[in-house]
């Protein structure tokens, strides 16, 4: 039997220490690895999280152009105005709420506008949110 504290020389290990040291030091910078990855994901899918929230946030903005741009064309169609003319209101309604008119028909006494805002989504390129509008006297 050999005394306490008898063992290999300090500094050498053998066998299975020796075995359970180099695994340790294959695993050294693992955990940060993964946690670099895991923070990449989260950053991505915070990216496109956030570019879907600007995509709603431009489509309630286009569906408010177009509100407006209709009930606009309807009050001057009440009020005497030509089609040309009430269409013409609607685009001047449309463009102060920074949207585009995509179209304006009358129809009889309603009109229906369609309105679009532009959306650019950085590395996910351009989006056109649209949105469409009703407007006419009560039946």
């Amino acid at each position: 039997m050999s005394a306490p504290g008898s063992g290999p020389p300090a500094g050498r290990v053998r066998g299975r220490e020796a075995a359970r040291v180099v695994d340790r030091d294959r695993e050294h910078g693992a955990a940060t690895v993964l946690v670099a990855g895991v923070v990449a994901s989260m950053l991505l899918l915070l990216v496109g999280v956030l570019a879907l929230a600007r995509v709603q946030v431009a489509r309630q903005e286009a569906q408010g152009a177009a509100d407006l741009g209709s009930l606009a064309a309807a009050g001057a169609l009440q009020h005497g105005a030509a089609p040309a003319e009430a269409c013409a209101r609607s685009t001047g309604v449309v463009g102060l709420n920074e949207a585009a008119t995509v179209s304006c028909e009358v129809e009889g006494e309603e009109v229906v506008v369609s309105a679009t805002v532009l959306v650019e989504l950085g590395v996910f390129g351009t989006y056109d949110a649209v949105a469409h509008a009703r407007a006419g006297p009560v039946r």
